[in-house]
């Protein structure tokens, strides 16, 4: 009997029941539908509530750089809050020139005023003018402020215009005689920005007059032990600098805002000092800085003011290489409840050779005398000076031990909490920190808050600009070679062999 094979065919199809496909298509629509709902509800969500951080909290910017580069100085900010009439700002640049720094300084610009503009957008007005592309509004500036050159930016506030050209933002790096161009290696725009706008919001400068004929610095002396730095900052703040001598012209000139006695090393006349206390009475303001071992006159006359002025040298000990030495330089870290130093918590000043100079605590004088600064402990005031040669400093019962006040403010007595006007007075004991050589930013921030406050200016008183800093990677040939051969031999060879590891366990 034969047997039978049969191949057997693919099963048959199951039909679909057409309503079933319907309900299948609809439920994946309803589903790409739902998705799509849900993404344009979350972006709403998200557009609303960025609008409300917005309009609410109001954004903070955070600048992340090591030397805080983008952030304005408290100066800045407190000048541009107390504005209550509009301020006009023009830049007049040529931000495609091919040749020059203006091209390469437009940005910076215009990055600083969108921060003055996010600090005061109610009064300030900024307009950018390309003189190579709109020439009817080029022209207009020629006509209304005298513009004649490109490459400027002109603040204007009523009647009163100040220019800034392109020259005074940069500092050059000329250190490279055979380089084409020079470097810029610093941008100076919140400086120059803030003195246009102080400039032209003020009315007549004020005028600070430095007495000279006893020794004291000049400030128009560019040299190591000179004051033209002091005086460059006080012309930047939109303030006329003078010298004076009282031998001369034995006469204090009516339209003095503010003395300046930096550093006297020989006696003033009788005739001199009855200048400056009649100076004094007329609710004068005096910025005084008196050194160690040395007697002017002086003392006497701010004893009557509340001013001790002590006959000594603020030192401390300190080792180094296994032996102790003495430190001349005293530092100030402990700052008053004043607005001189207010802001300068957190900072060293560094008094360099100085004496102390104290509050008396006569309380029949009718002014507020207030020890801005002082040292922290271990540092005295060593009144044996006859002994520095033979190097026996020691803190003797004679001798006040620290912290020791190295600065005060005189000012009048407040009246039921309220400000009178007055005579202002700061005296410091030391003028060395204040030399060309020897200033550095917290000593300046410290001088410059010292004169707006001698001259209320409160508005002016804070953290000066930053200046920007260059990180430089220093390395020597070794550490060059070094690198050469991490970047040009091993990591390619590791690479080389890595792939050959993987193309090799893929290959088994």
């Amino acid at each position: 009997m034969e047997s039978m094979s049969v191949q057997a065919g693919p099963p048959p199809k199951k039909t679909e029941h057409p309503e079933k496909g319907r309900l299948q298509s609809r439920s994946r629509f309803v589903t790409r539908l739902n998705v799509m709902a849900q993404v344009i509800l979350l972006f709403v969500a998200l557009v609303g509530i960025n609008t409300i951080i917005y309009f609410y909290w109001y954004p903070e910017r955070f600048d992340l750089t090591r030397s805080n580069y983008y952030q304005l100085s408290d100066k800045t900010k407190t000048l541009l809050k107390s504005l209550k009439k509009p301020v006009e700002i023009i830049v007049f640049f040529q931000p495609h020139a091919q040749d020059g720094s203006a091209s390469k300084i437009y940005p910076q610009i215009e990055r600083l005023l969108n921060q003055y503009k996010y600090v005061q957008p109610q009064y300030l007005h900024i307009e950018y003018v390309d003189p190579d592309r709109d020439l009817l509004r080029s022209s207009q500036l020629a006509e209304k402020y005298q513009v004649q050159t490109a490459n400027v930016v002109v603040f204007v506030s009523g009647d009163r215009n100040k220019f800034v050209s392109s020259t005074d933002l940069v500092d050059y790096d000329r250190s490279n005689p055979f380089a084409e161009e020079p470097r810029i290696s610093g941008f100076k725009g919140e400086q120059q920005f803030t003195s246009a706008i102080q400039n032209v919001i003020e009315g007549k400068p004020m005028k600070v007059y430095f007495i000279q004929g006893h020794g004291e610095r000049d400030p128009d002396d560019y040299e190591k032990k000179g004051a033209s730095t002091l005086a460059q900052y006080l012309r930047r703040d939109n303030l006329i600098v003078e010298r004076i001598s009282l031998l001369e012209k034995p006469e204090i000139p009516v339209d003095s805002d503010l003395m300046v006695i930096d550093g006297p090393s020989q006696p003033y006349q009788a005739f001199e000092l009855k200048l400056l206390e009649d100076f004094f009475k007329r609710q004068g303001r005096a910025l005084i800085m008196l050194d160690p071992e040395t007697t002017i006159g002086l003392e006497d006359l701010l004893k009557k003011y509340g001013v001790s002025i002590g006959d000594n040298l603020v030192i401390s000990k300190v080792e180094m290489l296994g032996q102790e030495m003495y430190n001349s330089t005293a530092f100030g870290t402990l700052f008053a409840k004043h607005p001189i130093v207010e802001k300068l918590e957190g900072k060293t000043l560094s008094f360099y050779f100085a004496r102390t100079v104290e509050a008396l605590e006569d309380k029949t004088l009718g002014y507020k005398v207030t020890e801005l600064v002082k040292t922290p402990e271990g540092f005295w005031a060593e009144k044996a000076l006859a002994r520095k040669m033979r190097y026996e400093f020691n803190p003797d019962a004679g001798d006040k031990a620290g912290p020791v006040s190295l600065a005060v403010a005189v000012e009048p007595k407040t009246v039921s909490n309220v400000d009178t006007e007055g005579t202002r007075i700061v005296v410091t004991g030391t003028s060395m920190f204040l030399e060309n050589d020897k200033i550095n930013a917290a000593n300046m921030d410290f001088f410059l808050n010292c004169a707006n406050w001698l001259l209320k200016r409160p508005q002016l008183i804070g953290i000066s600009a930053k200046r920007p800093q260059e990180f430089i990677l220093g390395l020597n040939s070794r550490q060059l070679m070094t690198i050469g051969i991490v970047a040009i031999g091993v990591m390619p060879f590791s690479a080389a062999i890595l792939g050959f590891a993987v193309w090799f366990r893929r290959r088994k």
